[in-house]
């Protein structure tokens, strides 16, 4: 068209198909979430720092943090990606998307794991008591036990998901393990 000189039709025409593609893209990317790179660069960076010290347990739920960003600690995500079961205290495992605290979880199926990766939270429970923390970053912290048996029989949890502290029924100390 623009040729043949009908040069107004034809740079009316490349507008429109412009204004077309340029309205898609913003109808394509407006429900585009970016990564969130510092939080996932810390991953990378715990995945390289304790390389081989699992087996590592993540209880956030994220896609990439068990599958790629931690798979040099051998890690299982708590709601997804997993070659064992990580049961919840009713004897149900969690389902795919959640990202269950760490005293929501069976003791047994905790102590199975070596490494934890826990998000910060100022909620969050405090893993059981053999585990000590071993780093601490903006976004992660970072729980290892030593190897061998547990000597934990039983975890006593006190509070709620929201609450995670409370005085225990019985007269035993809170924290304290039998």
């Amino acid at each position: 068209m623009f040729e043949r000189g009908r040069r107004v039709e034809a740079t009316l025409a490349v507008g429109f198909i412009a204004f077309g593609v340029l309205w898609s893209n913003v109808l394509q990317y407006r429900d585009v979430f970016l990564a969130p790179s510092p939080r996932l660069t810390e991953l990378a960076s715990i995945g390289h720092r304790f390389e081989g010290q699992g087996p590592t347990l993540m209880t956030e739920y994220d896609s990439y943090g068990a599958r790629h960003f931690l798979r040099s600690m051998t890690t299982e995500g708590a709601s997804e990606l997993r070659r064992h079961y990580i049961y919840l205290r009713g004897g149900v495992v969690a389902d795919t998307g959640v990202s269950p605290d760490i005293d929501e979880l069976e003791l047994a199926s905790v102590l199975d794991y070596r490494t934890l990766v826990l998000r910060l939270s100022g909620t969050g429970s405090r893993p059981p008591s053999v585990y000590e923390p071993v780093s601490t970053g903006r976004y992660y912290q970072v729980w290892q036990r030593p190897a061998g048996p547990s000597p934990i029989l039983e975890h006593l949890s006190l509070g709620s998901r929201d609450q995670p502290g409370a005085r225990p029924q019985d007269g035993r100390r809170a924290g304290q393990y039998l």
